[in-house]
């Protein structure tokens, strides 16, 4: 079986952003974070303006290595990158943010994290991989009566019988 060092040496100087990305992909798909970190770094190198490549670099770098701050960085450079290229014209993929949340969360800035979220699904309020992040570390509603406290017997109260009755 090939290492990660053999894969990085095969795919040296011959694939562009997509070919790296999508083998990157597949590595995840079958959880060989370790490896598509490999390749990441060398793409880095190869690529160093590829914002998608800065992304997933920076946010596997945060889980795999636990260098949160250091992967935070590199996905809000790879967000500064994709807001000045031309070829984004001023969209923002909410792929960005879903990195550079888990970044957050990685380095245990969980309100951070889900603010970055928040700024995704403002970009697309319709992204199914931001929602279920959003929805894997628990996000609470807000309280229904917000000048009282969350375990005010009110807000539990009324915040009890509303869910009851959506169901």
């Amino acid at each position: 079986m090939k290492g990660p060092k053999d894969i990085a040496k095969k795919i040296e100087g011959q694939m562009p952003g997509e070919d790296y990305l999508s083998k990157v992909k597949l590595l995840l798909r079958k959880g060989k974070e370790e490896e598509a970190l490999l390749i990441l770094r060398h793409a880095a190198k190869e690529i160093p303006d590829d914002p998608f490549i800065l992304s997933y670099y920076g946010c596997l770098m945060a889980v795999v290595e636990r260098k949160a701050s250091s992967g935070a960085k590199i996905c809000s450079n790879a967000i500064s990158l994709a807001k000045r290229s031309r070829n984004f014209g001023g969209f923002i993929h909410p792929l960005f943010y879903l990195n550079l949340g888990r970044c957050y969360y990685a380095g245990g800035q969980r309100k951070k994290a889900i603010d970055t979220f928040m700024e995704g699904l403002r970009v697309d309020p319709n992204d199914n991989d931001i929602r279920q992040e959003l929805k894997r570390i628990g996000i609470r509603k807000k309280s229904l009566i917000p000048f009282l406290p969350r375990n005010n017997p009110l807000n539990k109260y009324i915040g009890l019988l509303i869910s009851r009755m959506r169901y």
